[in-house]
Order: structure tokens, then C-alpha cells, then sequence
């Protein structure tokens, strides 16, 4: 009895590399339950693969994909300013929610799903002895990075601004809020012109500088 050999293009299984990549996008992208994709598979191609076949391919692509999502990580991790920020992720109805939680860094940016939202989640995906400039949003599971290292994004501030602004009972609190969003506006609208070389680092400088002493005046 003799057998043939395949040729070297053809698939490792029933699923060849592009049809594994359209069940990865439908579940990772578009967070289609392997039921759904089973259904929407075998309304587009006619195809009928069985549950464990769908769900063995997206296992199969996350094997291959985690040695590259793995050296993006530690790439941005070694970045000297990262952003960090998370969010709610519900997947097929679950009840429990998931979180995705985003680092970037000037050139990357690496996106991992987990179940919690607290300090240990942070630290694993800053790196508990991180070095670098951290700019997050105001949630407590950054408390433990050291002040000097952590700077709040200031969209979100101005947002906290603008609500101490609009305060129903004015006075001094509204006072104070709508002094600070000028000043915040002022940053921005400086920053803005500088990325887009309107006016020089020395200029720039400067009125950075105004902004703070106005601040505290």
C-alpha cells in the first residue's frame, strides 16, 4: 500500500490560514459565540464544522499569535512614557464581566481581556517595578505607582472640571470649576499649536509657565 505525500501548501486541517484568521476576527473582532459563527459560516460557505473544530481553530490562532502579543508587551513596557486604560468587555451575555485593559506607547499598542479591574491586573499589565511616566485615568488600581511617575490624563480632569463648572448651587465651587477649564483650555489649545508648529519650543515654554502661575495666583 502506498500513500502520497500532501503538498507543502496544503492545510493543517480542515481550516485552512485564512479561513483560521475569518474565525479569529469573528471572535475576537465582532465577539461572535462559536454557535454564531458556526451559523454564519454555514449561511456564507456552506460549510458545516462542528462546535469543537471552531472552537480548536480560535485556540489554535491564539497559540500562534501569543509569542508576537507577548513581545509587544514587554516592547511598550519598556517604553519611558506609557498610556494605560481599561474597559468593560461583555462577552456572549456572560454575567461576569470582563475587562480590556490597553497599554500604549509611542509606537505600540498592546490589548489583553482579563476579569478584574484592580491592582493586581494593573501591575501585571504595567509591570509592578515599571519606570516609566504613567498617564492613566483617576481609577484606584494605579494608587501604588509612585506620584512623581504618575500623571492623570487631563481630558479627564478638565471632564471633573467642567462638572464643578456646571454646579447647580454655583457659587464659589461653579467659581473655581470654571476658572480651572479656562486654564485647562489654555493647555490644550497651547499644546495644540505647538504639535502643529505654530509656535516654537521656547514660546511654548513660556506660556506653559503663564498657565501655571496663573493657576496658582
Amino acid at each position: 500500500m502506498s500513500k502520497g505525500a500532501l503538498p507543502e501548501e496544503a492545510p493543517d486541517g480542515q481550516m485552512g490560514p485564512r479561513l483560521l484568521s475569518y474565525v479569529a476576527v469573528l471572535s475576537g473582532l465582532y465577539h461572535l459565540s462559536v454557535r454564531k459563527i458556526q451559523r454564519l459560516l454555514q449561511d456564507q460557505y456552506g460549510t458545516h464544522f462542528s462546535i469543537g473544530l471552531i472552537s480548536e481553530a480560535q485556540g489554535r490562532v491564539s497559540s500562534m499569535l501569543t509569542p508576537t502579543h507577548q513581545a509587544l508587551h514587554q516592547h511598550i513596557k519598556k517604553a519611558s512614557l506609557v498610556h494605560v486604560d481599561e474597559t468593560t468587555h461583555n462577552r456572549n451575555g456572560e454575567e461576569h464581566t470582563r475587562w480590556v485593559w490597553l497599554l500604549s506607547s509611542e509606537d505600540a499598542v498592546f490589548q489583553q481581556v482579563k476579569y478584574f479591574r484592580n491592582k493586581d491586573a494593573a501591575k501585571s499589565i504595567l509591570g509592578e517595578h515599571t519606570q516609566a511616566i504613567v498617564v492613566s485615568d483617576q481609577c484606584p488600581s494605579y494608587n501604588w505607582i509612585e506620584p512623581e511617575r504618575h500623571q492623570f490624563c487631563l481630558a479627564h480632569v478638565q471632564r471633573n472640571l467642567q462638572q464643578m463648572a456646571d454646579y447647580s448651587g454655583k457659587g464659589l465651587t461653579a467659581s473655581i470649576g470654571n476658572r480651572l477649564v479656562l486654564l485647562f483650555k489654555s493647555v490644550f489649545r497651547t499644546q495644540h499649536r505647538y504639535e502643529a508648529g505654530d509656535v516654537d519650543e521656547i514660546m511654548w515654554r513660556r506660556r506653559m509657565v503663564s498657565i501655571h502661575q496663573r493657576g496658582i495666583d
